[in-house]
């Protein structure tokens, strides 16, 4: 299946966010539904329901991502359920994992991180034991986006702390923040998060970007995180809130904090 213009490569990441190549045309609306035979149709209509507050037709997605047949848009399957996918449809994905191959995997750590549920922190510690290299360094810094905030103890790869250990480690934090929060509660870096947390965040966080022409190192990891939960939770696009290096667009960010 041919991938739609409509959609452009860079749907649901960074660069391009939520909004799609061009305003959609009546006809392509006309043609969406449930049941349409092209899946890329069908992907795009289970976003556009999910950005009403309608979430049932998500099944939809993993029935995709179930799909040999259908590999291209796996990425983008998952992508979408890290944006919009209920817990349950988040459940589902993490049992899948070990069918995936190494770029979905990585996809779908980031999509349960984005959840920000606490009963994930078990299926990292699972997939962190059969994990190596490259892919064990990003189940660890993603059991500490979210755990811990700037501390590090989980993602540091200079630690060699002993998996029992550190698995109890991980236990008891996540203990410690059910009882502060709630076991449904959404937790990124050790605290309870919602919208206004995230754009006071934001806007924090502008205030250390350097001015073109200064050569002030800036990580904007963590700022990346804060803009993609932005986006998840109120469907405003991020493609502005970025430059073309990935780097924070301050007016743009600005004016797009005063609208919400």
């Amino acid at each position: 299946m041919k991938m739609p213009e409509l959609i452009g490569t860079g749907w649901l990441t960074l660069e391009q966010g939520t909004t799609y190549q061009y305003p959609m045309p009546e006809a392509t609306k006309m043609a969406l539904s449930e049941v349409n035979c092209d899946p890329w149709l069908r992907l795009i209509f289970v976003f556009e329901e999910a950005k009403e507050g309608r979430f049932k037709h998500v099944d939809l997605v993993l029935d995709i991502l179930k799909t040999p047949d259908l590999f291209d848009l796996h990425e983008y399957a998952i992508r979408l359920l890290g944006f919009c996918a209920p817990i349950s449809a988040l459940r589902e994905l993490s049992k899948m994992v070990v069918e995936l191959n190494y770029d979905l995997r990585i996809e779908a750590y980031d999509a349960l991180r984005n959840s920000g549920r606490l009963e994930f922190i078990e299926d990292y510690l699972e997939f962190k034991r059969k994990a190596s290299g490259d892919e064990l360094q990003t189940i660890k810094d993603r059991i500490s986006d979210i755990l811990e905030n700037n501390e590090c103890i989980f993602s540091d790869d200079y630690n060699d702390i002993p998996a029992p250990s550190y698995e109890k480690m991980a236990r008891d934090k996540v203990s410690e923040l059910e009882k502060l929060y709630g076991e449904d509660s959404f937790v990124l870096q050790g605290q309870e998060v919602n919208v206004e947390f995230i754009s006071k965040q934001l806007e924090a966080e502008i205030d250390f970007v350097p001015n073109e022409g200064d050569s002030i190192f800036f990580n904007n990891t963590l700022f990346i995180n804060y803009v993609e939960l932005f986006e998840s939770m109120t469907g405003v696009s991020s493609s502005n809130m970025l430059n073309d290096e990935l780097m924070p667009n301050k007016i743009a960010i600005i004016s797009i904090l005063k609208k919400v």
